[in-house]
This record gives structure tokens, sequence and C-alpha cells, in this order.
């Protein structure tokens, strides 16, 4: 049974959370995790330590809730390298080499997104909802003018949506830093706060360390199923990114429902509720699984009309929709997975979600994606197969990790 009084308040919450990045920066969102994970406990436990213990838990209750075969292999590589004319090739590595300056100069707008998970945590989730929103609206407004170069604007191409990118990103910045400086909100920064403190640096890197070696494994992994995969042709290739493009958008959403369980962890072991902290992450798992096994269902009976949006050809449609169908078997545990890692970060264990991403995913999902692809016969199809049973070995190993209740004695 799903309890529509606990859940109205977390869906308020996911829907402001919600709109994330899912592609983030990993040493960014390592460190942005362990500014987040700090930040949290730190609040609801000063929070708490100001007032009496019955008024305490009254607070942090309410604040924790609002817001081919054979050679074929071998002659796609060759292939590959004839699909782009020679006489492009100087083209390309001019465009690429302007990518360099505006690259650098965007990774320094993820350093605030630290900013909006204090938002989050606070429960002002919808702050960061808007200065996302102010970012990408910026970005698409600029992106035909400074790609094709409409009205005044001189045609830039490639390196055009670069620089609309960082520009958006760099004005969501700048509205962060107003409003922090504002401080109409929770939270204000002053100038007596603009110092160093090496303590709280420490913890940071600390906590931060396991943060980033967790979101390199996760997403290194892909690169590796994408090398297996790149085995068997383009129209594996083809019908393999379409398929993983169609998941990350419908977990969005799941997304921001595990980084609302995340918050709740923080802010209930800062309040010293641990039990309700173990509540709060059972119930966003249930809900995040009514969610995704429902969509699921949908995408493994429509696979194919889903993958015609995307293309019509007749060599990628039917090998796409078995990729969609496979990775939808696994949506029951993607929920609960996702869930219980980002319950483990939210108490601010970094390291156990980091040694479940070593394990499932370099360990035994790509070993297991190549022996069902080229030793078991089963060629793109196989690599499909492994990343559903590779999220249920995570899922498993994450909720019997998190039943044995180490994570509410996790120190920050």
């Amino acid at each position: 049974m799903i309890w529509v009084r606990d859940l109205v308040p977390l869906v308020r919450l996911n829907l402001n959370a919600f709109a994330v990045d899912p592609q983030r920066q990993q040493s960014s969102a390592g460190c942005c995790n362990g500014s987040f994970n700090v930040c949290t406990r730190f609040w609801f436990y000063h929070q708490c330590e100001a007032t009496a213990a019955a008024s305490a838990a009254g607070f942090a209750a309410e604040r924790s809730v609002p817001p081919g075969g054979g050679n074929d292999a071998v002659n796609h590589r060759r292939g590959n390298r004839s699909e782009i004319p020679p006489a492009e090739f100087p083209l390309l590595a001019d465009q690429a080499s302007n990518f360099g300056p505006l690259v650098a100069f965007e990774c320094g707008t993820y350093l605030p997104r630290d900013y909006r998970d204090f938002f989050e945590v606070l429960g002002d989730a919808a702050v960061a909802m808007r200065v996302l929103g102010l970012s990408n609206l910026i970005n698409l407004l600029l992106d035909p003018l400074l790609i094709f170069g409409l009205g005044p604007f001189r045609g830039l191409g490639v390196t055009g949506a670069a620089l609309a990118t960082t520009t958006g990103r760099s004005a969501g910045v700048l509205y962060q830093f107003f409003l922090l400086a504002r401080g109409t909100g929770r939270i204000r920064i002053r100038a007596k706060h603009l110092r160093v403190n090496l303590d709280v640096l420490l913890r940071l890197l600390r906590v931060s360390a396991g943060g980033i070696l967790q979101f390199l494994v996760a997403h290194t992994s892909w690169i590796g199923l994408m090398r297996i995969v790149g085995m068997f042709g383009s129209a594996a290739i083809a019908s393999y990114t379409i398929a993983i493009r169609i998941i990350i958008f419908i977990i969005l959403p799941s997304w921001g429902l595990s980084n609302a369980a995340a918050t709740l962890v923080g802010q209930n072991l800062g309040a010293r509720q641990p039990e309700r902290a173990e509540r709060s992450v059972w119930k966003a798992g249930l809900y995040n699984m009514v969610f995704l096994g429902s969509v699921g269902l949908f995408f493994i009976f429509f696979a194919e009309p889903v993958v015609r949006l995307f293309t019509d050809d007749p060599a990628i449609v039917p090998l796409g929709a078995t990729c969609l169908r496979m990775l939808n078997y696994g949506n029951v545990c993607y929920a609960y997975g996702m869930v219980m890692v980002q319950a483990f970060n939210g108490a601010g264990d970094t390291v156990t979600p980091t040694v479940l991403n070593m394990f499932c995913y370099w360990l035994w999902e790509i070993p297991l994606a190549y022996w069902l692809a080229v030793p078991g016969g089963m060629r793109a199809q196989g690599v499909f197969l492994s990343i559903p049973i590779a999220e249920a070995t995570l899922a498993v190993a994450a909720i019997l990790l998190f039943r044995r209740g180490e994570w509410k004695k996790k120190m920050i």
C-alpha cells in the first residue's frame, strides 16, 4: 500500500530536484556529493541542537519532506574510417580545437552546483530548478543564433553550441551568487564567511574522494560496453545509443526521487533519527519501483514504435527495440538500486557505492557482456542482456548492505 500522505511531500521535493543534468562531470559530481553530505548532516544537527529534543524532532520531520559474425568487427572498424571524408578532417580538427578554451572555462561553472545542492538540502529545491531552468533557457535561445548565424550573429557551427552552453551555465552561476548574496532564502553568504576552513575542507575531500571514484567507475563502464557493441557494426551502435538515450530520459524523475531520498537520509541522521531515515529510503524505493515498473511495461510492449520515432532504418529498428525491451526488464532493479546507492551517499558513506560499482560494473558487467556477446554467440544482444543482470546484482547487494545498518553509524 502506498501512503499518499507520505508520497505527496516527497513528490514535491522530487519534482523540483529531478531537473538535474544526468551527465554531470565525474569529479564535479563527487565533490558535490561530498559537500551535499556534510551540509545536510551539519545543518540538521545544529538545528536540533539549538532547540529542545521534542521540538527538534518535530522540526526535522517537517523540514525533511518539503521540498554480424567472424570478421565483421574488423570490417566495421575499417568502414568507420571511410564514413568521414578525408577532406573534412582539418575542419573537424579545427572545430574540436575551439572547444578547448570553452570547456576549460565551463569547468568553473560546475563548481557552484554545490550551492544548488545546499538549496535542496535546506528544502529549497525549487531554487535549484529555477537556476537550471534559466541556464537551459538561455542555452536554447542562443543555440540557433550562434550555430546557424541568425540575425546579427555569425554562424559558428559546433563552436557556437559550446559557446551557448557555456553562456547559459555562466548566467546560472551568476544568478546563484545573486540569490546567495541577497539572502532571501534559508542561507546567505556574507563577507565573514569567505575564509578558508581547513577542517571542513579536509572533511569534504575525504567524503568526495569516494564520490569521484564512484562516478568515474560507473561512467567508464558504459564506455567499455560501447567498445564491445562496436564489434558488431554501426547498426548495433546506433541501436544501443538510441535505447540508452531513451532510458536516460525516462529515469530522470527517478534520479530526482533518489536525490530526495539522499536528502532525507542526511537530514534525519543530522536530527538523530536513523530509524526515520531508514523508513524514508524504503518508501522512496517503493515509489520509485512503482514509477519505473509502470514505465517499463509501456516500453516493453511499445518498444518498436518508440524506436521508430528516432529512425526508420530497417537494420536498426528491430535491434533497437530488442535493446530497449531488455533494458526495461531491469527497471525494478534500477529503481531500488539507485535509491539505495544514493541513501549511502546521503549518509556520507561514499565508499560502499564505489565498491559496489567497481564489482558490479567493471568486474561483473563488462566481462559478462563480452562472454555473452563473443564466446556465447549472442553478439550485441549479449551486451544488452548484461546490463539488467548487472543492475539486479547491484540492487540485491545494496539492499543487503543497507539492511545491515552500518551507514547509520557513519560520522562525517
